[in-house]
């Protein structure tokens, strides 16, 4: 900002009254050393008759650094200026030139090239040039008499590079024969466009460096009055916004912090910092720099594509006071953030305000003290008193465009296809045209009004404007993008793979009852390693059992009971002895076989890595818990028969269970009963596979040509992992293991880890349907594989030629089974197929090109989930503050940059001097007043309020129908599928043949 310019000058004139008192000698001086006029910029409101250069929203005056170099020069020019300015022009100056670095050297002419060494100038080489002439003794003269330099007006052999820019500019313009042998106009115009040339480049490579501390305390001050000293209110809050990205650069924090934390505690004193204000202005000027950045490489990248395309992710969470929506978006490598939105409550009453819901208890008579209500009572049986609702829908998909209009001025009605591919409707036929290049282009013929419409890819002269767009979300929010496919927009919807997986994981559990219970017990057991009760009786007990495991007397009852289990854990020799077993108590106790970690049943199923390692350890645990209650003085088997007793009268009546609830009693019966580890076993071997698959997913998520990696691996590997799974559960090892100890048991065991194998492959096979099918398997088109890649285009050839046909024969998509069907309507699958018609199914580089718009990397939510976390990290340094939206912002963007560091992201931020205010507000992040006349689409309500089909039946039930109308070749009488039953919905079902995914006749049902 000139302002500060012209406060670091200390000159008394406004400087807007300079600028336009000395407007022709500015212009003059920036024909004669070549400078545009554009490098001084007015304000956006400036209304004057001169011709000056401005930005939209430009709030104040600025300039480049070249601009300023320029001002100063025009300074110096002026004969008779004040001793005291031209002191401040050098300090100024110094202060520039000290940021700049020469490592070959200060070319001065193109021969001239001067040495440069820690920023002064070695002259010896200037002296040859000017032998033979007075132009040295000139310059000396002249240089002892310019007072402003100070002490080094007397030395003029090696001199600071920015006191020679100061002299150099000192000297008249209009005498430029002043000094014999050199062109001074030419060496002034080459030194200006230098020193600002190095000056940018160093600001740009990191050579300023930021630091988490203010100016204040580096020079060794205890108190900020060095850095706030003779400067206003605003002016502080400047630097101290300032100071605030410096320290945001250096932590993983970020803004999210208030002035009471003890990371910014030496700040509070500096004007301008009540109520946080700084820091949301500081995050306003960190977002807008990011957005700026994000919207040019975006913008860039589209640019520059055939087939323009961008793939977007968004989830919700609740975030202190805020229910944001986190927006990410990427193409062909470059990832960034959009600009979040905050959406009504996730779950919150929409049929009755605030009035009505106080209303609604007005005429309630409570006739009892409140601590005696029953469910019995009047009051107290009407629970809900208006139905709660997600936030809908279409406000997200508002939300959505605002956020990508507002960074790269598109919309989703950008999507709409230039040539729409649709399926016939009625009396229309399916003709083709041969074209000037001899390829054949489809086009429907209605035969009752005479009209065709083409059904071929955009021609190669014409270019394509439409937008692709690729949306990967959770199933709450896919039934959208589902919609808008339907409708015709160019989008394709891609499924996360591992939240996904772990929700087939889930419902997996939750079909085997007796699994699911085991999997929480062992939890238990995992998480009292870690639990807070070191100072309780529990921890105690565990603690002096630990301490003086030592003492054991050999041999001894508890190693009889618990040996066994220890060498079938450990797989120990059956000859180990009671001398050894106690050795490797002792090693327990040191935590040599200590789990370590946090255990939870998370998204990445991470209770398989601790049960793997829990597994070993049971009898272990079991014998120390059993030698602390000795060590009590009580008897651990009457206190186990007594616990168990009363865990049986617990069950029998359900109000008492006061002594259940205990740790010591819970973990210890989980310990002594077989069928919990067996059960648990059985878990772990079936989902072990797929275990091992997903880690290497998540791990491989954050490094360019992953994804890829991972798409062909569910495309063709998928049924091999399954196989792996069957092989893992049911070999004869891993049977034994989960039957050893279940005696009595074994029967009901087994009974229950096939219930549980079998729930486990269903539920994965239905997982890799998706995979199985176009167009999420035109993947594989991009392989490499030339085999694999030619199998590919010979099933596509053979489905579309059957699609064609029924499509001939008069199967409406608008009944039954093609209405079923509704991918095969959408533009992504019937361009790739249209596209590869029309080359005679041969895998060109432009099909590639448009196969590869339809695959974004990363095609993960994992980045929504990190910004999710980065925030929560924030707003628990908040202590107790609001949080501002943009903090949360800028925080999401960083954790972004952070996780997906490896691809491109806005990392080369130029945010110095921009005026938040004129670039965010609020607005931005708020979608309550965008309506559908912004998404560009026409009847854009009705295209989301359609009913379509859901995620889950499309991958359980419609892909199910095309597999088996391909089978049956179209005829739908002989097959059927199920209808989403579940298990005992629809007994006595026989079928007499699998074909695929659907079955033949006969069927018979009893």
């Amino acid at each position: 900002m000139m302002l500060d310019v012209w406060r670091e000058l200390d000159m008394q004139t406004k400087w807007y009254q300079w600028w336009g008192k000395n407007f022709q000698s500015i212009k003059s001086a920036c024909e004669t050393w070549a400078v545009a006029m554009k490098h001084i910029l007015r304000p956006s409101s400036y209304k004057g008759n001169l011709d000056s250069s401005s930005l939209p929203g430009l709030k104040y005056d600025c300039a480049t650094s070249l601009g300023v170099l320029v001002v100063c020069g025009v300074l110096c020019q002026i004969r008779g200026l004040a001793s005291p300015v031209q002191c401040k022009i050098v300090k100024l100056l110094r202060a520039m030139v000290s940021k700049t670095s020469w490592p070959s050297g200060l070319s001065l002419l193109p021969d001239l090239v001067l040495d440069v060494e820690d920023g002064c100038v070695s002259l010896n080489a200037l002296w040859e040039r000017l032998r033979g002439t007075n132009g040295k003794a000139i310059m000396k003269t002249r240089w002892e008499n310019t007072t402003a330099l100070g002490g080094a007006r007397h030395q003029m052999g090696i001199v600071n590079v920015a006191d020679l820019l100061f002299w150099l500019l000192r000297q008249p313009v209009g005498d430029p024969s002043g000094i014999p042998g050199l062109d001074l106009i030419r060496v002034q115009k080459r030194l200006l466009h230098l020193v600002a040339q190095r000056l940018e480049l160093s600001l740009s490579d990191g050579s300023v460096r930021v630091s988490s501390q203010a100016s204040a305390l580096r020079l060794g001050g205890s108190e900020l009055a060095l850095w706030s000293a003779g400067k206003t209110r605003t002016q502080a809050a400047d630097l101290l916004r300032v100071e605030l990205i410096k320290r945001f650069l250096c932590k993983a924090t970020g803004f999210v912090q208030g002035f009471k934390s003890s990371e910014c505690k030496e700040l509070q004193g500096v004007p301008g910092s009540k109520n946080s204000s700084s820091a949301i202005s500081a995050a306003c000027q960190y977002v807008t720099a990011y957005m700026s950045c994000a919207s040019e490489m975006m913008t860039s990248v589209m640019s520059k594509q055939v087939y323009k395309h961008i793939a977007f992710y968004f989830d919700c969470a609740c975030v202190g006071k805020w229910n944001i929506m986190s927006i990410h978006i990427a193409s062909d490598g470059v990832v960034c953030c959009a600009p979040c939105s905050t959406i009504p409550a996730l779950k919150q009453p929409y049929e009755k305000g605030p009035e009505e819901l106080l209303l609604a208890i007005q005429d309630v008579d409570v006739e009892v003290p409140l601590h005696q209500l029953t469910k019995q009572e009047l009051p107290s049986k009407e629970t809900v008193l208006c139905a709660q609702q997600k936030a809908p829908t279409r406000r997200k998909v508002l939300a959505l465009n605002q956020s990508l209009d507002y960074l790269l001025k598109l919309r989703l009605g950008d999507g709409e296809p230039m040539i729409p591919l649709r399926p016939p409707l009625q009396c229309e036929v399916r003709c083709h045209v041969v074209d000037e290049s001899g390829t054949p282009r489809a086009y429907y013929w209605n035969s009752v009004t005479k009209q065709t419409t083409w059904q071929c890819t955009v021609p190669s002269n014409m270019p394509d404007t439409t937008v692709r767009f690729s949306s990967l979300t959770d199933e709450a929010e896919t039934g959208s993008a589902i919609a808008l496919a339907n409708s015709g927009i160019a989008m394709l919807c891609h499924r996360d793979t591992c939240h996904k997986l772990h929700r087939e994981e889930m419902l997996a559990m939750n079909d085997v009852d007796e699994v699911y219970l085991a999997m929480k017990e062992s939890l238990l057991i995992l998480k009292s390693e870690q639990a807070p009760w070191n100072s309780g009786m529990f921890g105690r007990r565990m603690k002096d059992a630990h301490r003086l495991v030592h003492l054991l007397p050999l041999p001894h009852v508890l190693l009889d009971i618990c040996g066994p289990g220890i060498i079938d854990d450990l797989s120990l020799s059956p000859t180990t002895t009671q001398a050894e077993l106690k050795e490797v108590l002792c090693n327990f106790a040191k935590g040599g076989y200590r789990t370590g970690g946090q255990h939870k049943l998370g998204r990445w199923c991470d209770w398989v890595d601790s049960f793997s390692k829990l597994h070993r350890t049971w009898h272990m645990r079991l014998f120390f818990h059993l030698m602390a209650l000795a060590l009590e003085g009580i008897s651990p088997f009457a206190a186990l028969a007594g616990q168990l007793e009363q865990l049986q009268q617990s069950e029998k009546n359900s109000s008492n269970k006061k002594e259940s609830e205990k740790i010591l009693p819970r973990v210890l019966r989980v310990l002594v009963s077989p069928t919990s580890l067996a059960h648990a076993k059985t878990a772990m071997y079936c989902l072990l596979p797929f275990r091992t698959f997903q880690a290497q997913e998540v791990k491989s998520d954050v490094a360019p040509g992953a994804q890829p990696r991972v798409l062909r691996f569910m495309c063709t590997q998928w049924a091999e992992l399954c196989r792996q799974a069957l092989e893992s559960s049911l070999g004869i090892n891993h049977v034994r293991d989960v039957c050893k100890g279940c005696d009595g048991d074994t029967e009901f065991v087994v009974s229950v880890h096939l219930r549980f194998v079998i729930a486990v492959i269903r539920h994965f096979c239905e997982f890799g349907l998706l995979y199985q099918h176009f167009p999420w398997k035109f993947f594989l088109l991009l392989s490499g594989d030339r085999k694999l890649t030619d199998e590919t285009l010979c099933e596509m050839k053979r489905e579309w030629l059957f699609l064609l046909s029924l499509e001939k024969s008069g199967q409406c998509h608008r009944q039954y089974p093609c209405k079923m069907v509704p991918h095969l309507s959408w533009f992504a699958y019937r361009e790739i197929m249209t596209a590869c018609e029309e080359v005679g199914w041969q895998c060109t580089s432009d099909l590639r090109e448009r196969v590869a718009a339809w695959f974004p990397e990363p095609c993960s939510t994992l980045g929504a989930d990190a910004a999710f976390r980065h925030d929560r990290l924030g707003e628990s340094k908040q202590q107790r503050q609001e949080i501002s939206v943009e903090q949360l912002q800028a925080v999401s963007c960083k954790g972004l940059n952070e996780r997906y560091k490896e691809f491109k992201t806005p990392t080369d931020l130029d945010f110095n001097g921009i005026k938040p205010s004129q670039f965010i507000k609020k607005a931005v992040f708020d979608s309550g007043r965008a309506c559908a006349s912004d998404t560009g689409l026409v009847g854009f309500n009705s295209m989301i309020r359609a009913a379509t089909i859901s995620p889950h039946h499309l991958t359980r039930k419609c892909l199910n129908i095309w597999s088996a109308m391909k089978a049956t070749d179209g005829c739908h009488t002989h097959f059927w599928t199920a209808q989403l039953a579940r298990s005992g919905q629809v007994p006595n079902c026989l079928m007499a043949h699998c074909c695929g995914w659907g079955w033949e006749v006969p069927l018979h049902i009893y």
